[in-house]
């Protein structure tokens, strides 16, 4: 029986107030398209915010429940703030 292969890739580059990166939206297509090809569902976004992200989050933990592997990528800017990690 196959196993259930399941991704969530986030490629942040556009920030407000922020000049845009050059690479996480082309990160986040390459690995996608990478793992794509080693049979993973994946869920791709680009450029996204927080609702959309949170939205992704939870269909990602919900389709986890039924996956025999789980993948999140993430290329963007992350924050630390008092030992906290915040994407």
């Amino acid at each position: 029986m196959p196993r259930k292969l399941t991704a969530l890739v986030i490629g942040n580059a556009a920030y407000p107030g922020a000049a845009k990166l050059k690479n996480p939206a082309h990160d986040a297509q390459d690995v996608s398209a990478a793992i794509t090809a080693c049979d993973f569902a994946v869920a791709t976004i680009v450029d996204s915010g927080l609702k959309d992200m949170e939205k992704a989050l939870r269909t990602l933990k919900s389709d986890l429940k039924g996956s025999d592997v789980g993948l999140f990528f993430f290329a963007g800017h992350g924050m630390q703030i008092d030992g906290e990690n915040y994407l």
